[in-house]
């Protein structure tokens, strides 16, 4: 009973440190009314070099944005919308944390070895989303998204819509004056 515990806490915490890996931020211009907005069009980013992530960010985005009321169009949109995408390396000290002041050294019986916390990489998937006046050629809102990497493609394509989702929640923003 005590090795069921033992193994649920550790699949609670990795789950938990999982959950935690997602960060989505938005930052926007408070003087810009973005009710003024009607049409986007898409400009050149730095775009994921996997076709099917590529594709699946764009329909993403496209989703969130027409579900605000935007209308995409082929050019001289009223927004210019683009997305850079990046892939890298991030140490995951999540799975070490609730080991902090345990004495690992304890820890043995019948794990055939001492349980020691292991600091790894976990990659990160990172997507930039900005959205710039095509009027004034000025970036008025951004939002990033960061999430551990799954090579798994039904597992990525749920993230990506997820990840989207989430960025353009609160979009657009309310007018301040200013």
């Amino acid at each position: 009973m005590k090795t069921f515990r033992f193994f649920f806490v550790i699949a609670l915490l990795a789950t938990a440190g999982a959950a935690r890996a997602q960060q989505i931020k938005v930052h926007y211009d408070r003087g810009v009314d973005f009710t003024r907005f009607k049409t986007y069009s898409w400009m050149e980013g730095e775009p994921s070099t996997n076709p099917a992530a590529h594709q699946q960010i764009v329909l993403a985005i496209d989703k969130q944005l027409m579900s605000k009321g935007l209308r995409r169009v082929e050019e001289k949109g009223d927004l210019n919308v683009g997305y850079y995408a990046s892939l890298g390396g991030n140490v995951n000290a999540r799975m070490v944390e609730y080991t902090q002041g345990l004495d690992v050294s304890r820890w043995e019986g019948g794990f055939g070895e001492t349980v020691k916390p292991q600091v790894g990489a976990m990659p990160m998937a990172r997507v930039v989303l900005d959205l710039v006046d095509s009027s004034t050629k000025k970036l008025v809102w951004r939002g990033i998204a960061r999430n551990a990497f799954t090579p798994n493609q039904a597992h990525a394509k749920k993230r990506i819509s997820s990840d989207m989702a989430k960025m353009l929640k609160k979009f657009p923003p309310p007018h301040h004056s200013k």
